[in-house]
C-alpha cells in the first residue's frame, strides 16, 4: 500500500508544479468523512493548516495571496426637516425614542469606528460623507436643493442637524437625492479614486426624493444618477429609515447585478445597526485573490480554525476573484486577527463555480 502511494505521489507531481501533500493512509475515511462536514462538502481537512489534513486521497493545493481592497465609501445621508420624526421603539417609562437624524448618526459611529479607525488600515474603509439638503454657502435660499461637499467624519458630527426643528405641517420636504448623489459619484470617481467594485455608496433617507426649484418630482432627476453610479460600477445601497419599502417610492426600483432591491427599509434601532453592518462588511471585509482561483474549492484558514463557506458567518467567492468575509468571519479580522493571518488553499487543476456556498 505504501509502494502505491509513493508511486501516485510520482504521477501526481509530474502533473501538477503546485504544493503536493501526501495524507497518511492510516487515517481511513473517517478523517476525511469530518473534514467534508466541517467544510461544507469541500475535501480538505479542518484545523489550523488549510493545506494539510487527513483522509484516502492525494491532491494538489496552492496558497494564494490575500490582498485586501481599500475600498472607498461615500455615506450620503438625509438631514432634511423630516429627519426630526421620533425612530424606533419608545424608552423605558414610554418616553419617546430618538429622533431619525440622531439614530442614523448613533448607528454610523459604531461603524466608522470600526471600519475607519482600524489600526490596520487595509482593513478600513476610506470614508467621506455628504449631506443634503446644504443649507451653508451657495445652496442657501432658493438654491437650497443641493448635497454638501465632501467632508470628513469630525466636520459631519460637528456640524449635522435637521433643517428645521419639526415638519412643517402639509408641505414638501425637500430631499434633493440627484444632487447629493451627483457629489457621491464625482469624488468616487475622481482622483485617488478607488478601482471598480472597490466604491460604495450608501444612502441613508426616510423617504423617496423630493426637490424643490425645477424638479418638485426629483424621482425624474434621481434615476439617471442612479443609473451613472451603475456604469462607473459604483456599488449603490439605499438604507430607508420608514416603516416599509412602499414608503421609499422609486427607490425601490433599482436592483444590483445578482437581481436583489438595493433598497431595504428598518423601523427600530437594532435593525438599523444591524443592516449598516452586513453593508459595512461587504465593503470592508473584501479581497482580492492572487492568482484568483478557478474554482470555489476553497480552504480558508485563521489562527483559531478553519472558516466555512457561509453567508452569514464564514465566506464566499465570487467570479471576479474576489474573497467576502462575513459576520464572525469578518469581525475575528478586523478585531484583532488581521488580513495576514488569513490563510487562502485553493485546490489546483481545472474547476468551476463561483461563490462559495450555495
Amino acid at each position: 500500500m505504501r509502494s502505491l502511494a509513493l508511486v501516485t505521489a510520482i504521477l501526481t507531481l509530474a502533473g501538477c508544479q503546485q504544493s503536493l501533500h501526501l495524507y497518511d493512509i492510516a487515517h481511513d475515511d473517517a478523517g476525511h468523512d469530518a473534514a467534508r462536514a466541517a467544510t461544507g462538502g469541500k475535501s480538505g481537512k479542518g484545523g489550523s493548516s488549510g493545506t494539510d489534513g487527513g483522509g484516502t486521497d492525494m491532491r494538489c493545493s496552492s496558497v494564494v495571496s490575500v490582498i485586501p481592497d481599500t475600498p472607498q465609501m461615500v455615506v450620503v445621508l438625509d438631514r432634511s426637516t423630516s429627519m426630526n420624526q421620533p425612530f424606533g421603539s419608545r424608552g423605558a417609562g414610554g418616553a419617546m425614542g430618538q429622533l431619525q437624524l440622531n439614530a442614523a448618526m448613533s448607528a454610523l459611529t459604531a461603524q466608522v469606528n470600526l471600519f475607519g479607525s482600524n489600526s490596520d488600515p487595509r482593513a478600513s474603509i476610506r470614508f467621506s460623507f455628504v449631506d443634503f439638503p446644504d443649507t451653508g454657502g451657495a445652496c442657501q435660499g432658493t438654491n437650497a436643493c443641493c448635497g454638501s461637499d465632501a467632508k470628513d467624519w469630525a466636520t459631519l458630527q460637528k456640524n449635522i442637524y435637521a433643517c428645521e426643528s419639526s415638519p412643517p405641517p402639509d408641505s414638501c420636504t425637500p430631499r434633493p437625492m440627484a444632487a447629493a448623489l451627483t457629489k457621491a459619484d464625482s469624488i468616487l470617481t475622481g482622483s485617488n479614486s478607488a478601482p471598480p467594485y472597490e466604491r460604495y455608496v450608501l444612502l441613508v433617507t426616510n423617504g423617496p426624493p423630493s426637490g424643490c426649484g425645477g424638479f418638485p418630482d426629483d424621482c425624474n432627476a434621481t434615476s439617471p444618477v442612479i443609473e451613472t453610479l451603475a456604469e462607473d460600477k459604483i456599488i449603490l445601497s439605499i438604507l430607508g429609515l420608514a416603516p416599509n419599502q412602499d414608503s421609499l417610492g422609486c427607490l425601490t426600483y433599482p436592483y444590483n447585478s445578482v437581481g436583489q432591491p438595493v433598497a431595504q427599509s428598518v423601523t427600530d434601532a437594532q435593525p438599523l445597526r444591524d443592516a449598516l453592518n452586513v453593508i459595512m462588511q461587504t465593503a470592508g471585509c473584501t479581497a482580492s485573490l492572487n492568482p484568483a482561483p478557478a474554482s470555489s474549492d476553497l480552504t480558508v484558514t485563521l489562527p483559531d480554525g478553519v472558516v466555512a463557506p457561509d453567508r452569514t458567518n464564514g465566506w464566499t467567492y465570487d467570479m471576479f476573484g474576489r474573497l467576502h468575509l462575513h459576520g464572525m468571519a469578518c469581525q475575528s479580522v478586523l478585531s484583532g486577527a488581521g488580513w495576514n493571518n488569513l490563510k487562502v488553499t485553493a485546490a489546483c487543476g481545472p474547476g468551476h463555480g463561483s461563490g462559495g456556498p450555495p
